[in-house]
């Protein structure tokens, strides 16, 4: 990746670095609010993890911006992977993801990918979203630095919007009014292909005509950016950490600007109380962490512990809010203003005692804290996002690794939680599916060519290409994928050490399909790690008691200051003279790591409390600090109580000096230890693999709205698997890195579907190119048993067979070897079907519907009524032939059939077979009333809680049939009088009932009474 450069006064003084160590506390009791809009309890989801190694800012946040968009949540920050909570999985998509807005479910098809961290997200309200932040490139489209503007539905950029940072500059946050985007961070100058204009921290593009606006360039001096605002009147509110905009005196931390020209509003109070950060911690310390603006309003949150509200017509301070930690972000949530903090403690003015309320939901007419979802939460970045979904919920991010729930179970948050409607979930837009027909992947790239900085391998190859022009890159380390990124170029930093690394890559286009993998890097061997710090030259401020600054390097790691080896400043209370200690390393050397170990005696304190560490390759100074502050300071951990502890911060990165504060009068340092890598001999090739990987077994397969998602568990392999392919019959779907997939207007169920491992060397799980078939498969009925036959060919390893009946549900009824050609079921009522699916593996191969194979010896047509001008006759089987007194009469397949073509008095033979079968049934005769005489009357008569009918004139036919109406409605069968007694007994019910009867095929006879 691009070497980056350092964000001028970032937060490098313990302001989201912090780490809170205080035990966890149950929230305190709180009246419910009537308002309220969210549950305290979180509906939990999938979620990110992971910080990438690269990113510039100190901050140990994953998340950094949250929004909906076209239907899909995008979720943007400096993770590195994505966290399945169905299945734990870690899946490997770094800066920015979808989730599904209404089940908080990772949506794998949508791969859009940046180069780095993403820091802001805008709807821009037609499906496409702009992306803002620390990235050269996205889906490896040039012009797509610090901004990117992308179609949600397909994740392509849109390349009618280009810009240029001249490769220093990041983008922090924009906010748009009609087609201009208004954007801020730290850079010097834009080009949007116009030529370039010089831009000090903000700048203005119009996204209709993608140009940047040469007469809106206002300055942010000492510092960038890291909110923006456009208030109804026009008014540009810009906040972060800069000294000055325009050279006008106290604009420091947040400004008003005109939309018109840039320039500082007059007589807008630029006087805001919360002044900015020195390189000390002080009382005063203050800065703008987020801004946004609502009608006349404008909200800040930022440091030291605060959020303010300040009228955008005068600035005017409306509310001026401690909370107990620093504010992080503004973000409006619906009608509320959502604050994001690292606030653990309980020293909110709203809600006083109640704790570790990571995001603060402020009522922006009242100014008010009117509620905030409280989740005993952990994680030292606390909250830095927040945004409403469809369906009501309020979306948080940040730095949140648990959630405590109440039964102090211990739930894993992976940076990103939902707080739903306290009256309920509403329901959420229709998830979109996988958009667009593209399933042409992209080529191979070139072979990586590598390059060693200690324990980091700088990798470069040449691009891929594809139909569709943009792509995205998978690195495989060692044969198994460990990063996405856009671009020709990654940086795998800090590997462990006397190991031994190759490397390859392949692209994927914006539709997830992906390429073959390059062809493999030349070996790389990590070197051992060693301690450079006894030869460098050390210098400190004004040491006592004889421990002077060579003590930190003696290799003495003793803390004791009666040890003898331990370097102790003079007290001095002032923060911006405090002690310091620093070394000179004689040159520049890549550093992997520092490690730096406390004094441990009774005064251990004095290095126990925020340490810092600045490096440079230039010397420092107290007036070179602040202008260092970001990606050349580390920051150390809160006090811990418990005792003192060892800090070790990784690095990665090129220095020659280096020196070292903490947050106490003293600073006491027993040892400083500077490791690099050493280099080691070329290694030789790994030899060939030639071993095929385990087939993946299925976890489930979840449908909504006409998609199949796909899961499944991982295949094994002794060198690990590379990626898997999805195959619908002899069709491969998709190609991913990952273990779950969605397939739009697919079949629902795992069978329908093949997962096929694949590793570095192409070796595979299952051969595809011989699949086994299940050829024939048929049944046959032979009284209570049932023969189901299938198979030809090579053998599965084993069969699958299912059954239905009378069209319902398929069942599982058995699984048998491969080598079997025939299995056995009992017979039982009803139309019944059979399929048998070959398994090779964990895999289906193939499926097939068996034919209903009865033939001769089976059960005649039963004969289920009969009258004088019809006969119905069911039977078991589908799909069959009937014959009447030796001639085809019908074929069938609901295993009904009525015969309306009788003749009363006659005598019916009917059989039936299969289609195209060569035995008849056996047989079953009808012989139809006719002839009989008239009903000549019909009575009914009260029988205690019966009713009787009898019939006179026609008690010797076969079959006389009862209707009843209730209340003069519909006339319905009741019964036959088959006895010759004339008599019908039939159940009293509710209503005025009447009664007819009648001969089979004559004309009915209404009966009287009661």
């Amino acid at each position: 990746m691009r070497s980056r450069s350092p964000i001028a006064l970032l937060l490098a003084f313990g302001l989201a670095a912090t780490l809170l160590s205080a035990a966890p506390v149950s929230p305190a009791a709180a009246e419910p609010d009537p308002g309220a809009r969210w549950d305290s309890t979180p509906t939990l989801g999938d979620g990110v993890e992971g910080l990438d190694p690269n990113r510039s800012t100190t901050i140990r946040s994953e998340v950094w911006a949250i929004e909906e968009v076209g239907g899909l949540m995008l979720v943007g920050g400096a993770f590195t992977h994505v966290r399945d909570r169905s299945t734990y999985e870690r899946i490997g998509r770094p800066y920015l993801a979808a989730f599904d807005p209404d089940t908080g479910e990772y949506v794998p098809w949508f791969s859009t990918q940046t180069d780095g961290p993403v820091y802001d997200i805008l709807d821009l309200g037609d499906g496409r979203a702009a992306l803002i932040g620390e990235f050269s490139s996205v889906n490896s489209v040039p012009g797509t630095e610090g901004l990117a503007v992308i179609d949600v539905a397909t994740g392509r950029v849109d390349t009618s919007v280009s810009v240029d940072l001249g490769g220093e500059g990041i983008m922090r946050a924009g906010a748009l009014r009609g087609s201009q985007l208004h954007l801020t961070g730290s850079f010097t100058s834009v080009d949007t292909g116009q030529g370039r204009i010089t831009a000090s921290g903000l700048t203005r593009i119009d996204l209709g005509t993608g140009v940047a606006d040469a007469s809106w360039t206002p300055r942010l001096e000492g510092g960038g950016g890291w909110g923006i605002g456009i208030a109804s009147g026009g008014r540009v509110f810009v906040g972060g950490y800069f000294s000055s905009v325009n050279g006008v005196e106290d604009t420091e931390t947040l400004v008003a600007l005109t939309r018109a020209t840039g320039a500082v509003v007059n007589g807008w109070n630029h006087g805001f109380p919360h002044n900015r950060c020195t390189d000390g911690w002080s009382a005063n310390c203050g800065a703008v962490n987020g801004l946004a603006v609502v009608g006349d309003t404008v909200f800040v949150a930022g440091a030291k512990h605060f959020w303010a509200a300040l009228s955008t017509v005068d600035g005017t301070i409306l509310a001026d809010k401690v909370i107990s930690n620093d504010g992080q972000s503004v973000d409006v949530v619906g009608d509320r203003i959502v604050i994001g903090c690292h606030c653990s403690s309980g020293g909110s003015e709203e809600f006083p005692g109640v704790l570790n309320r990571y995001h603060r939901v402020i009522d922006p007419v009242t100014l008010t804290e009117v509620e905030s979802p409280t989740v005993d939460s952990r994680g030292g970045a606390g909250g830095w996002a927040a945004a409403l979904a469809t369906d009501g919920c309020l979306w948080a991010g940040g730095n949140l690794s648990s959630w405590v729930s109440p039964a102090e179970v211990n739930v894993p948050a992976w940076s990103l939680l939902r707080f739903c409607p306290q009256a309920g979930r509403g329901a959420g837009d229709t998830l979109p599916g996988p958009a667009g027909t593209d399933t042409t992947p992209p080529t191979e790239p070139g072979t990586p060519t590598t390059s060693q900085r200690g324990a980091t391998i700088d990798l470069r190859w040449s691009a891929s290409s594809d139909d569709g022009g943009q792509v995205g890159y998978v690195v495989f380390r060692n044969g198994v994928p460990v990063a996405r990124t856009s671009g020709t170029s990654y940086s795998d930093v800090l590997l462990p050490e006397r190991s031994t690394y190759v490397w390859q890559v392949a692209a994927f286009d914006p539709a997830g399909n992906l390429g073959p993998l390059s062809d493999v890097s030349a070996p790389v061997r990590i070197g051992r790690r060693v301690n450079v710090a006894p030869s460098g030259t050390v210098s400190s401020s004004t040491p006592v008691d004889g421990h002077g600054p060579e003590l930190a390097i003696d290799g003495d790691t003793n803390g004791d200051i009666d040890g003898g080896s331990l370097f102790r400043g003079d007290l001095d209370p002032d923060p911006i003279d405090r002690p310091w200690w620093g070394i000179d390393l004689g040159s520049v050397v890549h550093v992997d790591e520092l490690v730096m170990y406390p004094r441990t005696d009774a005064s251990w304190a004095e290095t126990n409390n925020r340490l810092r560490a600045y490096h440079n390759t230039s010397p420092i100074s107290g007036a070179s600090l602040p202008a260092m502050a970001g990606n050349r300071v580390y920051t150390g951990e809160k006090f811990n109580p418990d005792g003192p502890r060892i800090e070790t911060y990784p690095i990665a990165e090129q220095m020659r000096y280096l020196r070292f504060f903490n947050n106490s009068a003293r600073l006491s340092l027993a040892e400083v230890q500077v490791l690099t890598t050493l280099p080691a001999a070329t290694p030789a090739a790994p030899a060939a693999d030639t071993n095929d990987p385990t087939a993946p077994p299925w976890k489930a397969v979840r449908t909504r709205d006409g998609i199949a998602v796909l899961h499944w568990g991982p295949a094994s392999d002794d060198t690990g698997v590379a990626y898997y392919e999805i195959w619908s019959g002899a069709t491969r779907v998709a190609t991913t890195t990952e273990r779950s997939w969605a397939v739009g207007d697919a079949p629902q169920l795992s069978r329908d579907f093949t997962v096929v491992a694949v590793d570095a060397a192409g070796n595979r799980s299952l051969d595809l190119q011989t699949p086994v078939t299940v050829g024939v498969c048929g049944f046959t009925r032979d009284g209570a048993a049932i023969e189901v036959e299938f198979g030809e060919g090579a053998d599965p390893t084993r069969w699958v067979i299912r059954r239905r009946v009378d069209g319902g549900t398929w069942f599982w009824r058995a699984s048998v070897d491969g080598q079997q050609r025939a299995w056995t079921d009992a017979d039982r009522p009803g139309v019944l079907e059979y399929q048998v699916s070959a398994v090779v593996g964990a895999a289906v191969t193939d499926t097939a519907e068996c034919e209903d194979r009865t033939v001769g010896g089976a059960p005649a047509p039963e004969i289920t009524r009969i009258e004088a001008a019809l006969v119905v006759l069911k039977w078991p089987q589908t799909d069959v032939e009937i014959e009447r007194d030796g001639v085809v009469i019908a074929t069938d397949d609901d295993g009904w059939y009525t015969d309306r073509t009788v003749v009363g008095g006659a005598t019916h033979s009917y059989r039936i077979r299969p289609v195209g079968g060569a035995e008849w049934s056996e047989a079953a005769t009808a012989t139809i009333p006719g002839g009989a005489d008239p009903i000549a009357a019909c009575a009914v008569v009260a029988d205690g809680n019966q009713l009787l009918v009898t019939v006179d004139g026609a008690a010797d036919a076969d079959a006389i049939v009862v209707e009843r109406s209730v209340d003069g409605g519909l006339w319905w069968w009741r019964g036959r009088i088959e006895d010759g007694s004339g008599r019908f007994v039939d159940s009293t019910r509710e209503g005025a009932l009447a009664y007819r009867t009648k001969l089979p095929g004559g004309d009915p006879v209404a009966c009287s009474g009661p």
